[in-house]
């Protein structure tokens, strides 16, 4: 009797191998576009979170639209607007209340974009 494995053998070996395979690659590029949105969104994020981080402090909080452009394909746009909600009784006399929105978008779609909102207080 040989010992090693028939050509039949090795051919449904490689069959199976191929199934496996075919089914996992879908698997593995769903996974990468995951990641890489991800990694985008984030980006986006620490964008939108820098751009609040000077509305007040190195750029005066005035009522008003500005947009900009970080490079890299995001661009943003910066909404000010005075609150006159629930909170707007409870502010210090001499200040204002604002809502501030920073858009940060990229790509094509309108999907392509996230808004942080806050307010802000600032003297009037």
């Amino acid at each position: 009797m040989e010992k090693g494995f028939t050509l039949l053998e090795v051919l449904v070996a490689l069959a199976i191998l191929g199934l496996v395979a075919a089914g996992t690659l879908p698997l593995l590029s769903t996974g990468l576009d995951t990641s890489q949105r991800a990694t985008v969104l984030s980006r986006a994020v620490l964008h939108a979170r820098s751009r609040l981080a000077v509305l007040g402090i190195a750029e005066p909080l005035v009522a008003g639209e500005r947009r900009g452009d970080f490079g890299n394909g995001y661009t943003w746009v910066v909404s000010v607007a005075p609150y006159g909600g629930d909170a707007a009784g409870a502010i210090p006399a001499g200040t204002r209340l604002y809502r501030v929105a920073v858009t940060v978008a990229w790509g094509r779609r309108a999907a392509d974009a996230v808004t942080l909102t806050t307010l802000r207080l600032s003297g009037a």
